[in-house]
């Protein structure tokens, strides 16, 4: 590729465009940090560093191996930086605002590497597509690993399209090692990478990217394999394992291409390019003036588009929609040098304003309350009321259980209530992120995708989990089950476990007295009639007798049932 021209003209018009890119730059990072939050999911990785830096290993619950995160390297940032004094609440931000911006002038290099075939005119219109995507800023401080992904994907794209040399190539085979390790995504990058090492013809170059992506996946998924016994992690069972729900993947990507219809755009564009480049001479040679460059965002943008459709999409409007995104803003940029540069300049202008004043989607107007087809405008769950509120309440649960083995169960909205109560053990109940056997259960009939709850009250009696908390999602209790901490924090008993409950009473928590009971219902028991007294037992028995180990008490029960009338 020939280097950009250097006229007068083109010089000014580089500088316009940077000056514009600086300015622009500034504003969204201010607004991205002006609209900090941190999902509830955050709370997950934030709780695997933290017992990874407290020497338990990357676990959610201390002894237990299941891989219930996506983002590897994401998660290993936030323990290095916890081992460094530093809160993860305030650092994940701080690492996406870095991550958003380094997107961002990855774009722009980007257009400075782009041909415009009829002058010096341009705009850095992808660049600046992404800076004006309100849900690119508003992910940026989520504490998800979202925009580092959408930065490794273009970064992935850049060199994928200037590759050259065996250097070139090792380098791509680096960084789609290191995406994989980002989001598991990201192996596109890794594939990208091969498919050009093999199309070059040189040995040189396929062992380079064999070598570089190898030496960082090698001992990765050799890790993987011997601390969690499998390959794929125990996310996928839980949210994609049971197969395409394509309906649902279409109405999440067509409420997004709806939202911002620059952005499908783009598809076409690129695509078109393709094609059209493909008839030329060499059309797959390195640079952004070859063929190579629309099939290099289509390779990586189209696949992982197909992907998020298959599994149905995610309950987080945009979420997955955003790592390749600016992929396809690349695609329309360039369509538009094809242009002449005043229509291209007005196009892309006008492509830029588009996306900054989209509208918000009616129907999720009111997801604050009521998720609309599954989906939901996540930020609006978890402001610094809701974070405050999860650590004040966080902290009367973990003084009451201090030392305790206390069990307990968190839905959605509750990761940050686990994460600061720092409860030994802890099952997500919705989809079984961190739980083995619950991610495998097929969910049930008309599950939301990533809400579809898989935890029965039988099961978690199964795995003697003592507690569901009330925070944000109250459970229905009766005078056995309520369990009162004080200062607002309650919860419901799900199985009556002697040294837990009687742990917890010692502390001033409020819990029924059930032996108690028992005790006087025994010695009443021959005023209640057969049928009364076998419900009573069947009740009582997932919930009191098994846990406990109490045969006395149960024996009044069996003897009664048997007919004997005695008891012992």
């Amino acid at each position: 590729m020939q280097p950009p021209a250097t006229s007068p003209a083109t010089t000014a018009a580089r500088t316009r465009s940077a000056l514009l890119f600086v300015v622009a730059l500034a504003l969204a990072l201010w607004h991205a940090a002006a609209l900090t939050w941190l999902c509830d999911d955050a709370y997950i990785s934030f709780r695997y560093a933290r017992n990874l830096v407290e020497g338990h290993g990357l676990v959610f619950n201390v002894g237990e191996a299941v891989e219930g995160y996506t983002n590897f390297s994401w998660t290993l940032l936030l323990a290095g930086g916890m081992a460094l004094g530093l809160e993860p609440e305030a650092l994940a931000p701080l690492l996406g605002l870095a991550s958003f911006a380094g997107t961002a002038g990855l774009l722009f290099l980007a257009s400075l590497r782009l041909r415009s075939a009829r002058g010096g005119t341009w705009l850095p219109v992808a660049a600046l597509g992404w800076l004006a995507l309100s849900h690119a800023r508003i992910f940026a401080t989520s504490g998800l690993e979202t925009p580092a992904v959408a930065l490794a994907l273009v970064l992935g794209a850049l060199l994928a399209v200037d590759a050259r040399t065996p250097r070139d190539h090792a380098l791509l085979g680096l960084v789609g090692a290191l995406a994989t390790l980002t989001r598991p995504e990201g192996a596109l990058v890794v594939a990208l990478g091969g498919g050009l090492a093999l199309l070059s013809r040189s040995g040189r170059a396929l062992g380079a990217w064999a070598v570089a992506a190898g030496l960082v996946l090698g001992p990765w998924i050799a890790w993987k394999l011997s601390f969690y016994g499998d390959l794929l992690p125990n996310t996928w069972y839980a949210k994609a394992g049971e197969g395409a729900r394509w309906s649902e993947g279409l109405v999440y990507v067509g409420l997004f291409f709806r939202s911002w219809p620059v952005v499908p755009l783009g598809l076409l564009v690129a695509a078109g390019l393709a094609l059209a480049r493909l008839r030329q001479p060499e059309p797959l040679r390195p640079g952004w003036d070859s063929a190579r460059a629309p099939l290099v965002l289509l390779a990586l943008a189209l696949p992982y588009l197909l992907h998020v459709v298959r599994v149905g999409g995610d309950f987080m409007y945009a979420r997955f929609c955003l790592p390749w995104t600016p992929l396809l803003l690349l695609g329309l940029e360039l369509g538009l040098r094809e242009l002449r540069p005043r229509l291209g300049l007005a196009l892309g202008g006008g492509a830029v304003v588009t996306i900054l004043l989209a509208p918000f989607p009616p129907e999720l107007e009111n997801t604050h309350e009521e998720p609309w087809r599954g989906i939901v405008e996540e930020r609006w769950w978890y402001d610094a009321h809701w974070r405050e509120e999860a650590r004040r309440q966080g902290a009367v649960i973990r003084e009451a259980t201090e030392g305790l083995p206390v069990r307990g169960v968190y839905l959605g909205t509750q990761a940050m209530l686990v994460y600061y109560a720092e409860l030994p053990v802890a099952v997500e109940g919705h989809v079984g992120l961190t739980d083995h056997e619950l991610a495998r259960m097929p969910a049930p009939e008309g599950a939301t995708v990533g809400h579809g709850r898989k935890a029965t009250w039988e099961y978690l009696r199964q795995r003697e989990i003592d507690l569901a908390f009330s925070f944000r999602l109250p459970h229905p209790t009766t005078r056995f089950t309520e369990v009162d901490f004080g200062e607002g924090v309650k919860a419901r008993l799900i199985v009556y476990r002697p040294e837990v409950v009687e742990g917890l009473r010692a502390r001033g928590v409020q819990i029924f007295d059930l032996p108690a009971f028992l005790d006087a219902y025994i010695d009443n028991m021959h005023t209640f009639d057969d049928e009364k007294v076998a419900r009573d037992h069947e009740a009582f028995e997932d919930f009191y007798f098994g846990p406990s180990g109490d045969t006395e008490r149960e024996a009044a029960f069996l003897a009664r049932l048997s007919g004997s009338g005695e008891t012992p």
